[in-house]
């Protein structure tokens, strides 16, 4: 979508990050590998288990996600999060703690 490679740009420009884009279907897939051609540097994790997701994480600065998995595992390797969320409240579901952000 036009509004996350905005997002990813901004970014980008910002802070200098390397993007990690995880997926878990084939369509999820094919955009990833879109967004890495467009983020020299990227990398693509497809179906990662969940251990190896885990210790990945663990060596991050910072994970953005959605209310999801992804993000709740990533605060259980105390990697700090910055999550969005939609009809939920991220009051109630954010992980816990000063270094997990939300919106």
């Amino acid at each position: 979508s036009k509004t996350l490679e905005a997002f990813l740009s901004l970014c980008k420009d910002a802070y200098s990050p390397n993007f990690v884009f995880l997926c878990g279907s084939e369509p999820e897939l094919q955009f990833a590998q879109e967004l890495a051609q467009i983020f020299p540097g990227s990398q693509t994790l497809y179906k990662p288990s969940l251990p190896v997701l885990q210790h990945i994480m663990a060596s991050m600065q910072l994970v953005v996600s959605m209310d999801s998995l992804p993000l709740h595992l990533a605060a259980t390797a105390a990697c700090p999060t910055f999550s969005f969320f939609g009809p939920s409240s991220s009051q109630k579901y954010k992980p816990p703690g000063p270094i997990h952000g939300s919106f």
